[in-house]
């Protein structure tokens, strides 16, 4: 059996992207073993087989791999970034008063509704800007239910009332369904991530709790690809068991700290950069710490060999800024050596 779901795990790898090492093997026999007794196959690899010139099988697998437990509001601190510090940085600078934001594996849209509430929550009057909102998955029951819009307790089970009145409007069986005049900002779709996208260009992505299913190399080339359809000074969101780790400056990227939560923000590519080299893990912690509160940005580097402090420990940060940091730093009674 092993051999066979090592078949079908290689296969679904390489056409999706979701990721099941052998550890993992219990979860996918329970969730497909129904799939297997509905399509009266033997074993796992024969069933995607099957799956190639079966549109519905095909959409059943995606379906019962895919985790889809969600919530509105789900870690709302982000909504919180985004009412405080976002959306006020980005209306500011707007000349054309639109705003396009992508929400990537998507769910059941919860995660892109509560973006739109937190957007008019935030803005006194919403009707001076045009906010367009995608939400794109790779489960079709997921969509369906995003483009319904109707959401039981537990869906909203952190959603204040108060919010519930004025944007949803309560069904007979207890549930509560978006109100139309939110629905017309939204667009919902069938998307796998591996596939071409359809050329577009946002402010703001989304993409959380999604890359966890994905191997380090899918993961890294989707984050470029994300980037790329960002528009310059734009956000990324990624959930926090997923942070970017950028080498270097030359991707044009800003690790933001806000709310005590990272955020990446899209930035010109920095041509030149500057290693700060400091003698103890101590001086990098208290040096880190700070520049973080003080929203300076930079990365990690290497740490080189030296003989008179043994190992030297690099943090990088822009040339444009370096002298501004090291005099920053020697303020705080902290003083890196300094490599260009």
């Amino acid at each position: 059996m092993d051999k066979n779901l090592d078949s079908f795990c290689s296969i679904l790898s390489r056409e999706t992207g979701l990721f099941f090492p052998p550890s993992r093997y219990p979860y996918i026999l329970n969730k497909l073993n129904p799939l297997l007794e509905k399509y009266n196959i033997s074993n796992p690899s024969e069933l995607i087989i099957k799956s190639k010139q079966d549109i519905k099988l095909r959409i059943d697998i995606v379906n019962e791999l895919t985790t889809n437990e969600t919530w509105f509001f789900r870690h709302p601190e982000h909504f919180e970034i985004l009412k405080k510090n976002i959306f006020p940085n980005l209306l500011k600078n707007k000349k054309d008063k639109t705003i396009n934001i992508w929400s990537a594996g998507c769910s059941i849209g919860a995660e892109l509704y509560s973006v739109l509430i937190a957007f008019k929550e935030s803005v006194k009057d919403d009707s001076k800007y045009i906010i367009n909102l995608l939400g794109s998955d790779i489960s079709y029951n997921s969509i369906q239910k995003a483009r319904l819009g109707i959401y039981n307790s537990y869906e909203l089970k952190e959603t204040n009332p108060l919010i519930l009145e004025k944007y949803f409007d309560k069904q007979n069986n207890g549930c509560y369904k978006i109100k139309d005049d939110l629905k017309k900002n939204t667009t919902f779709e069938y998307l796998n991530l591996l596939e071409t996208w359809p050329p577009r260009n946002y402010d703001i992505i989304f993409c959380r709790n999604t890359m966890i299913f994905f191997n380090e190399e899918t993961k890294c080339k989707l984050i470029k690809r994300f980037f790329k359809a960002l528009e310059l000074d734009g956000y990324f969101f990624t959930s926090a068991n997923e942070q970017i780790d950028f080498t270097n400056e030359n991707y044009g990227v800003k690790k933001i700290f806000l709310n005590n939560e990272y955020v990446y923000q899209k930035s010109k590519p920095i041509a030149t950069s500057c290693e700060l080299y400091f003698k103890n893990p101590t001086e990098v912690l208290r040096a880190t710490n700070l520049l973080r509160k003080f929203s300076y940005s930079f990365t990690f580097g290497s740490t080189i060999k030296n003989s008179s402090w043994n190992n030297l420990r690099c943090i990088i940060v822009s040339s444009s800024d370096c002298d501004k940091i090291i005099n920053f730093l020697a303020s705080n009674s902290i003083r890196p050596l300094k490599r260009i």
